[in-house]
């Protein structure tokens, strides 16, 4: 005990120990033969390694009396330590009560240290993992070894997730076949994968043969299928634990996801836990090399082009390795079209510091006249911009805590440069990079060893060793030049501004309600930081919101609110209004955003209700404008309407939508399917017909003055038709677009990816 300088002999002859992350319990494997041939575990024997916990806090060590046969983990906060226990070499025969004979099954067991009980889960393991809050234990319970059907399918082949619960003890089946979980940060959801094994296709792909997808939501043990052959690495799920990375299998899905000609690859998939969506990047990755970046908005991916069969960077070959970085969702990649070798976010997820190899780039990219180097870029991700240092980097970096600055060695004789002034080329020279400034700061000292860990907590001093051989002066005063002297580079600390939230102002229908997000411009600006921060929303109306987390509020009102931690909200009256037409009434509530130095600010939300633009009747919904000038867009397929900035979600029974936009100057944005469509215009009028299996036209529209309509994909046609007044109207096509002007102006319709027909009246 270091504070009180005291000794303690425990008195066992030990295999193997390990602390608790907590430092409170040590598990120490006792030898039963080096104890005296003692056995320990009471099965008659001593040829057992039988489990001790000692408690540094009161001295006391704990004989938990079982073998620990290959295998044992403490929990990462609760005092836990989970471990296997071989029926044969405990002696008790079988400790699944099952009367199972000669089992020598490796059974769990979970000890608690801190209460001294030891818990038997009564399953083999093939893999478990604690989460990474300590209070739940993934464990895949292998039903071969113990003959056990704990999936209830009619064999003993699976495995089955298993869900422990430290704080209850609770030890919750699935019943369903699975393995390889992976834990979600905020320790309530993990991702395994079940195997179809012969027996069922769980991907739709008309096999047997795939390893599915699945994501579970670890307190109530219910789960979802992706769909897809697929599997998480442990680095996937970004640190908001909104987002989780998956690598598809081309081969088990039989698709050619990236175009390159084969079915042999694993593109990088990103999937929204929030949204439920599921996006390809289409690339990918080299060598496992991804990463999230720390705030959850991009994901750096590094491709091999030869596995993706494309030239990348275009410098005419396909044996480079480019890095990519892809939005949070992954809809948006950005190709930064260089060979990357070494390559690491910034501690605020802002920067990303990587190095180019000149040799697999071809060019000289630090003005030394070769293309041997590997030089430091740095790319920016709030501007997408990259930044080229022009200095050999590969003697590595180290940035500060606050990701502010980035220490590096340049190599002179790589650079090809005196950078100290000493007239040789013989030093490695310690610089700063500023990435906020983009500015370098070369401090003309060598510098000796590895930079790594060498900031201090605040980033405000960097020590480092300056070699007095290749300074050539005595830098500390004792006569001579070859001693290493410490030196610290100080830098100012950097303030941090606090973010500013901006008042928010919605319209929303008494029935549809709004959705939106109060981060963006909502009539003052949008939220933003002086400093470039990341933002979240840390609490609605008082109810505070965990990272990657929605809260659900019922408002005074009885309007029900619900909000996540990336500004994502819905609001949804609930019944709470019965305006007439024309009344109003308005819901209020506030928001408090922070940054990434968890400064806060608070805005105030004011949405106005309007009397309802919807009536439903059977299977048709009708939907009014008003007397203005009315923007009205639908997308069909998605069951939304939305007439000036209010969204109206359809019940899923309707077939036929009739909008009517009144007076004004009005607007439809008509947006198709992929699938074939049919649709006719005329005057105020459109028609659509997209869902064969309904007779008649499924859309509607009356009193528009100007209809956009899009095909969106599919063999769709379209019939333009002008007024039957007189006048000389203009009718302009070229294949799959065309655009009708009424001559006096009233109407003007315009089609894109459509085969069109115009008819025309006299004129």
């Amino acid at each position: 005990d270091s504070e009180s300088g005291q000794v303690t002999n425990l008195g066992v002859d030990h295999a193997s120990y390990g602390w608790s992350p907590g430092s409170h319990h040590l598990a120490v494997l006792v030898v039963e033969a080096g104890q005296g041939n003692t056995p320990l575990n009471g099965d008659g024997d001593a040829d057992d390694q039988v489990l001790h916990v000692y408690n540094a806090l009161s001295g006391n060590l704990v004989n938990v009396g079982l073998v620990v046969s290959n295998f044992w983990r403490w929990s990462p906060t609760a005092g836990q330590i989970v471990f296997d226990v071989n029926e044969g070499e405990q002696g008790d025969g079988d400790l699944i009560e099952e009367n199972r004979i000669g089992a020598s099954a490796d059974v769990v067991h979970v000890y608690d240290a801190w209460n001294e009980t030891t818990r038997n889960l009564e399953v083999e393991q093939f893999g478990l993992v604690w989460s990474p809050d300590g209070q739940k234990l993934a464990v895949i319970a292998h039903e071969t070894e113990v003959a056990i059907d704990h999936n209830n399918d009619g064999d003993v082949h699976d495995f089955v997730p298993h869900i422990y619960h430290a704080t209850s003890g609770a030890f919750t089946n699935t019943q369903y076949t699975g393995h390889d979980p992976v834990w979600s940060p905020d320790s309530q959801r993990l991702t395994f994968i079940a195997s179809e094994w012969m027996w069922m296709d769980l991907n739709g792909d008309l096999d047997t043969n795939d390893d599915v997808l699945h994501l579970m939501d670890a307190n109530t043990a219910t789960f979802i299928s992706l769909g897809v052959d697929a599997r998480v690495p442990d680095d996937g799920w970004s640190p908001d634990s909104r987002y989780f990375v998956t690598l598809v299998s081309e081969r088990g899905e039989g698709v050619d996801f990236n175009g390159d000609g084969d079915t042999l690859d694993n593109p990088v998939n990103i999937y929204d836990t929030v949204g439920g969506s599921l996006t390809s990047t289409g690339f990918p990755r080299s060598a496992g090399e991804s990463a999230w970046n720390a705030s959850s908005t991009a994901h750096a991916i590094k491709v091999s082009e030869g596995s993706h069969s494309a030239d990348l960077n275009a410098d005419g070959d396909q044996s480079d390795r480019v890095l990519l970085i892809s939005s949070a969702g992954g809809g948006f990649v950005n190709n930064l079209q260089l060979a990357v070798d070494l390559w690491e976010w910034s501690p605020d997820g802002r920067f990303l510091v990587f190095q180019v190899d000149e040799a697999d780039q071809g060019e000289d990219f630090n003005n030394d006249g070769d293309t041997n180097d590997f030089v430091l870029h740095v790319y920016d991700h709030d501007h997408a911009l990259v930044t080229n240092l022009e200095l050999d980097g590969s003697l590595g970096w180290d940035w500060s805590p606050d990701g502010r600055h980035l220490a590096f060695r340049v190599d002179e004789s790589d650079q090809g440069a005196d950078l100290n002034a000493d007239s040789d080329t013989d030093d490695d020279v310690l610089h700063f990079y500023d990435p906020v400034t983009r500015t370098i700061d070369n401090t003309g000292l060598p510098a000796l060893g590895d930079l790594q860990d060498q900031w201090n907590a605040t980033s405000e001093l960097f020590k480092f060793l300056v070699p007095e051989s290749n300074a050539g002066v005595d830098l500390n005063g004792d006569g001579d030049a070859f001693d290493p002297v410490l030196h610290l580079a100080q830098f100012e600390p950097v303030s941090n501004q606090p973010p500013q939230a901006q008042a928010d102002a919605f319209d929303a229908d008494e029935i549809a309600g709004v959705l939106g997000n109060l981060l963006s411009d909502n009539g003052q600006g949008p939220d933003s930081d002086p400093d470039g921060d990341p933002l979240s929303v840390l609490s609605v109306e008082g109810q505070a919101i965990a990272p990657g987390q929605t809260v659900l509020i019922t408002l005074a009102s009885g309007a029900r609110l619900r909000v996540g931690s990336d500004g994502q909200f819905t609001y949804d009256p609930n019944g709470a209004f019965d305006l007439d037409p024309g009344e109003t009434a308005q819901e209020q509530f506030s928001y408090t955003i922070r940054d990434a130095a968890d400064a806060t600010s608070t805005a105030q939300v004011v949405i106005t209700v309007h009397n309802s633009a919807l009536t439903i009747t059977g299977n048709t919904a009708t939907l009014t404008g008003t007397d203005g000038d009315d923007f009205i867009v639908h997308r069909i397929g998605s069951r939304r309407v939305k007439i000036n900035g209010v969204s109206f979600t359809l019940p899923e029974h309707i077939d036929t939508i009739e909008i009517d936009a009144l007076a004004g100057n009005d607007t439809l944005n008509l947006i198709g399917t992929s699938g074939d469509e049919s649709g006719l215009t005329r005057p105020g009028t459109v028609f659509f017909e997209h869902d064969a299996t309904h007779a008649g036209f499924d859309f509607t529209a009356v009193n528009v003055e100007i209809a956009i309509l899009d095909g969106n994909g599919g063999n769709d046609t379209l019939t333009l038709r002008d007024p039957t007044a007189p006048g000389d109207d203009k009718f302009f096509t070229r294949p799959h677009s065309a655009v009708m002007f009424a001559a006096d102006g009233s109407y003007q319709s315009n089609a894109f990816g459509f085969m069109t027909t115009g008819i025309f009246n006299a004129g």
